[in-house]
């Protein structure tokens, strides 16, 4: 039995990032879904931004770090670096460019904190730090 989403905003994220870790989601689909992902963050409000935000940064780190495993880590076809540059994308221009200074901070700490991560694959962690 699946768990229901604790927020209208968990929800919606959890929409999005099921076919995007799908194994052997094309480029389209990907693309689709990051200017999808930026599109629901724009219409959100700042305050609502700002308090999911960590959660948001969680998700979409997730979102990459599912894809890759999706593909059995390997980037023979590509893919695993046009994930990676969709979720940089949406980092960017959903998160980055919305927040207010102190927002940016803290999602600066978060990509931080995934990118030092013992665990943390290669492409989370290039994709957290070019964010930074």
């Amino acid at each position: 039995k699946r768990a229901e989403a604790s927020s209208p905003i968990e929800a919606a994220a959890n929409v999005l990032s099921a076919p995007f870790v799908k194994p052997g989601a094309s480029k389209e689909v990907r693309a689709g879904l990051a200017r999808a992902t930026v599109a629901v963050f724009g219409g959100m409000k700042r305050a609502e931004l700002e308090r999911h935000s960590e959660f948001l940064v969680a998700q979409l780190l997730g979102m990459l770090n599912g894809a890759a495993e999706g593909q059995g880590g390997s980037k023979a076809s590509g893919r695993g670096d046009f994930a990676a540059e969709a979720i940089s994308h949406a980092l960017r221009a959903g998160l980055g460019e919305r927040l207010s200074e102190r927002g940016q901070q803290a999602m600066a700490t978060s990509l931080a904190a995934h990118a030092s991560c013992r665990a943390s694959p290669e492409g989370l962690t290039l994709v957290c730090l070019s964010q930074l």
